[in-house]
């Protein structure tokens, strides 16, 4: 089995999308993001909100933002 590649993902500018342990919306943790950029250029975040605590277990939402212009 050949070895896997390192990713070295490049950081051109850092948003804060939402921020574990205030409650917004209810939502103690988030946790498991994903970014990807859409073919029309379009930016869509999503991740995992954890109600009640860090833990895997109980209620869980997934949280999404889009950003039409790019970031």
């Amino acid at each position: 089995v050949a070895p896997s590649p390192q990713v070295r993902p490049r950081v051109v500018r850092e948003q804060t999308l939402w921020v574990s342990g205030e409650g917004r919306g209810g939502v103690h943790t988030f946790r498991v993001p994903l970014a990807l950029v859409t073919p029309g250029g379009a930016v869509l975040v999503c991740a995992e909100g954890r109600k009640r605590s860090p833990d895997d277990v109980g209620a869980k939402i997934i949280a999404c933002r889009r950003s039409p212009d790019g970031g």
